[in-house]
């Protein structure tokens, strides 16, 4: 499983939770641990950013549908 994939999973096995209680916000995971959860895109970003540089991690607005990632995005994210 590459490192998105295991962010990914991490978001799906508390979406439920996530959305009914931050949706609408924004939450930052970092492998398969929660960061936190942040008011606006800037804010999570921003932390995301001094914390963990260019990556790897996962910003995801709670509740929203997420966009597709471009092809070559999905070619690294399953080359690790």
């Amino acid at each position: 499983m590459s490192i998105l994939e295991e962010e990914i999973a991490a978001y799906q096995a508390q979406q439920d939770d996530l959305e009914a209680s931050h949706r609408g916000r924004w939450v930052l995971f970092h492998g398969s641990t929660r960061v936190g959860i942040y008011d606006t895109f800037e804010e999570v970003s921003t932390d995301a950013l001094r914390k963990y540089g260019r990556g790897p991690y996962l910003i995801r607005e709670i509740g929203a549908v997420p966009a597709p990632l471009p092809a070559i995005l999905q070619r690294a994210a399953s080359h690790g």
